[in-house]
Parts: C-alpha cells; structure tokens; sequence
C-alpha cells in the first residue's frame, strides 16, 4: 500500500512508535547535543525543499521573460525569490545540523 501523502499521515498510522520518539530531549537551538526527535530536521528538510521549488519557479518565470522582462529588470523580485529561500536554507541547517541528528547516540 503506497500513499502520496506529503504530510506523512500514512505512516503514522502504520508506524505510531516512529513517529514518536520515546524521551527526546527537547531541542535547543545552537546546541552541540544530539537530536533525538528526528521530525525537527524533517520539517527543515521540507522547509528547504520548498525555498528551492519556489527559487526553480522563480528562475524559470525569468528565464521565460528574458533579459529586459519584468522579473530581470528588477531588483526585488531577485532578492525575495532568488536569495532569500536560499539564506533561509542555509540559516536553518545552520541551526539545525543534520550530522547531530542522523549520529548513533544508541552506544
């Protein structure tokens, strides 16, 4: 059975014990502790994922404008869509490491 949802609700109700964690520590922000509740970088992932689709949606509306269009000419139009998803990006995974996550803290 394969379900095409993107908020995860078909695992979770094949896998509950997965999906929560038993004991995490609570998240702390620039701390160099393991995170145990792997949801926080999922939800970074998805964050991430749709700063780029939107950044890709933006470049193909300017590619299609060409270089003197509407979206090419302007300043912040490039700012809002080209830069900012991608600061975002990178701001969140400063925050939240993957390698803090994704470590065997089991031994």
């Amino acid at each position: 059975m394969c379900c095409s949802s993107s908020d995860g609700a078909c695992h979770r109700a094949h896998f509950p014990a997965a999906w929560r964690p038993q004991n995490p520590r609570p998240f702390k922000v620039l701390s160099r502790q393991p995170i145990d509740d792997w949801r926080i970088l999922f939800y970074v992932m998805c964050a991430t994922s749709i700063g780029i689709l939107i950044r890709s949606i933006f470049r193909v509306a300017e590619f299609a404008g060409g270089a003197t269009g509407l979206i090419a000419t302007h300043e912040g139009y490039f700012y809002t869509f080209d830069s900012l998803p991608l600061w975002l990006g990178m701001t969140l995974y400063c925050v939240v490491w993957p390698a803090h996550a994704l470590n065997d803290h089991s031994g």
